[in-house]
């Protein structure tokens, strides 16, 4: 395990958490460590209530960053209405999932 901002990952994980950064940071109009604060919450948040609420108040600020939540999670047949409190679970969960948690 490795240490980052005092959360544990998966050594394998790093390289996906890094995609998701800049990922985020590609569809996001903010600076790196917004973004980087933004990426470390989703890993260490995924499918908490706390989690949900945070991408319910950023979606307010930047309809990309839902996008690439969605994007980023999703994948084909999944049911994902960008708008859906189920939606965001099921992307919670798979980004814990890919991020080796």
């Amino acid at each position: 395990m490795i240490l980052i901002m005092g959360y544990e990952y998966n050594p394998d994980a790093i390289p996906k958490i890094q995609a998701a950064t800049d990922a985020i940071h590609e569809y996001c109009d903010s600076d790196v460590p917004k973004v980087l604060a933004i990426t470390e919450e989703l890993a260490a948040q995924s499918g908490s209530k706390k989690f949900i609420d945070n991408v319910n108040a950023l979606r307010e600020t930047t309809e990309a960053f839902k996008k690439t939540l969605l994007d980023f999670c999703g994948e084909a047949g999944d049911k994902m209405d960008a708008g859906t409190l189920e939606g965001y679970v099921t992307g919670a969960k798979k980004l814990a999932e890919v991020l080796g948690e």
